[in-house]
């Protein structure tokens, strides 16, 4: 793997991480394609120590080390197929797993034919490093601005449902159908959802988190005017009691109050 080919790696792994946060369409594999990406960077530090041992120990010592380094792509190879099948299913874990197995001959050299090269330890230190770090980086950044980016996206929809209001007297009953045709502009947000609860409703959508920020939590962005959010953790919930019921029973751990007014951030684990 040459120099070139080790930056071109980091990017395109970093482009993964943060393709879900990007303006664009909506793309229904950007989040799996991120997660996978996250994880497999967290993962791939565990290949930076021998890449150091690589560069400080004799060469006859060498020989195990790149055992070690196959190990180490091996379990990095194993945690990005368990998390493609867990977010997508089994189709993709065995692209990931096709992938990973022509990847290895290529960052991992056999044992054979270690030489004193740098480009063997390089890219078991580099590669791994730079993306982690550039992922922890651009993290919190990119989930900020399409945060707010989705909220900015929401204007002309909050009109033409206040616009409905004011001619009928009333916020219509639902918006569900075929096409949502208010795109909410950011890769990884598929769309906006709504529901009238009294005489209000809330507006939200849910906001894809970086892998480190508070792992196995989903974020909703909900919108309410009068302070009434609503954001309930089991569908069913709203068939076994009444509204005034579900203030302090929402199953949310924790609500985020947002810059942007009458938006808050809940999140459920």
């Amino acid at each position: 793997m040459t120099l070139v080919r080790q930056v071109a790696c980091v990017v395109l792994l970093t482009f993964c991480a943060c393709y879900p946060y990007l303006p664009g369409e909506y793309d229904g594999l950007a989040v799996t394609l991120s997660l996978v990406a996250q994880a497999g960077a967290l993962a791939g530090l565990l290949l930076v120590p021998i890449g150091v041992l690589w560069l400080v120990l004799e060469v006859r010592h060498r020989r195990y080390l790149a055992i070690g380094a196959a190990c180490g792509y091996l379990t990095v190879a194993a945690v990005a197929t368990v998390v493609a099948w867990v977010s997508s299913g089994l189709t993709f874990a065995c692209v990931m797993l096709a992938l990973s197995a022509y990847g290895l001959p290529r960052l991992v050299p056999p044992a054979q034919s270690i030489d004193a090269g740098l480009m063997t330890p390089l890219r078991l230190t580099v590669v791994p490093l730079a993306t982690f770090l550039l992922q922890v980086l651009l993290a919190d950044p990119l989930a900020e601005f399409s945060r707010g980016r989705a909220i900015a996206s929401s204007a002309s929809l909050i009109d033409d449902i206040e616009r409905y209001r004011a001619a009928y007297g009333q916020y219509p009953p639902s918006l569900a159908g075929v096409w949502p045709d208010y795109s909410v502009s950011v890769v990884g947000i598929e769309q906006f959802r709504y529901a009238r609860h009294g005489d209000a409703y809330n507006l939200y959508f849910e906001q894809p988190l970086p892998l480190l920020d508070a792992p196995g939590t989903r974020e909703f962005v909900v919108y309410n005017t009068r302070g009434e959010h609503l954001m309930l953790s089991h569908a069913a919930w709203n068939l076994t009691g009444a509204p005034e019921q579900f203030a302090g029973r929402q199953g949310w751990y924790a609500v985020i109050d947002s810059p942007h007014p009458f938006w808050k951030r809940f999140r459920f684990d």
